[in-house]
């Protein structure tokens, strides 16, 4: 009988969530252009003007 190597069924995932903090920390960075409303940096298209 042959065994199978076992392959991941998730690549780079080895059980703790190393990709977590870098992107909450992408979002943080986000909110942070969007509260500051630097103009053409906005997650939500272009910034209107008042």
């Amino acid at each position: 009988m042959r065994l199978r190597p076992r392959v991941s069924d998730h690549p780079l995932y080895f059980g703790k969530p190393w990709f977590l903090p870098i992107v909450s920390g992408w979002y943080q960075l986000r909110d942070r252009i969007d509260r500051i409303g630097v103009k053409g940096l906005s997650a939500n298209g272009p910034i209107p003007r008042s």
